[in-house]
């Protein structure tokens, strides 16, 4: 009889991935010892969806960086005034920029190297994918 013992993440070569797959390690008793199981059983796991994203004012001369998890509720927080401080205080409401990752803490990572960045950098980042800098729409 085989006992499901362990998860596991493994990543190939150790490169970083958008999606780390889950490994389980499963045990069986041989002479009442458990033992490792000859093979690994590799299962998908769904991870949930995160974003780092950028929003601005309609002038386009202020912006924010944040992470989410949700991020058309998290938009919309930020367009009634309740999404931070900042943002309220700079009438930021503006979608022009996202990424989806499907592990927060590169979600997170990526958030954090933006925000070290220079505004020039930001614009030009958000000008590689929306170059007129339009407000996005989530779906």
């Amino acid at each position: 009889m085989l006992n499901l013992f362990q998860y596991h993440t493994r990543k190939e070569n150790n490169k970083p991935k958008r999606h780390t797959e889950l490994v389980l390690v499963a045990l069986k008793r041989i002479n009442n010892k458990p033992q490792r199981h000859a093979e690994l059983v590799s299962v998908s796991h769904n991870m949930k969806t995160s974003y780092t994203y950028i929003i601005s004012n309609k002038y386009r001369t202020t912006f924010y960086t944040g992470v989410t998890s949700n991020l058309s509720k998290r938009i919309t927080e930020h367009q009634n005034g309740i999404g931070s401080e900042f943002t309220k205080k700079y009438n930021l409401k503006d979608l022009v920029y996202y990424e989806e990752f499907t592990d927060i803490n590169q979600a997170i990572a990526r958030e954090k190297q933006i925000k070290n960045w220079k505004k020039k950098w930001k614009l030009n980042l958000i000008k590689e994918k929306n170059p007129f800098l339009t407000t996005l729409q989530i779906m």
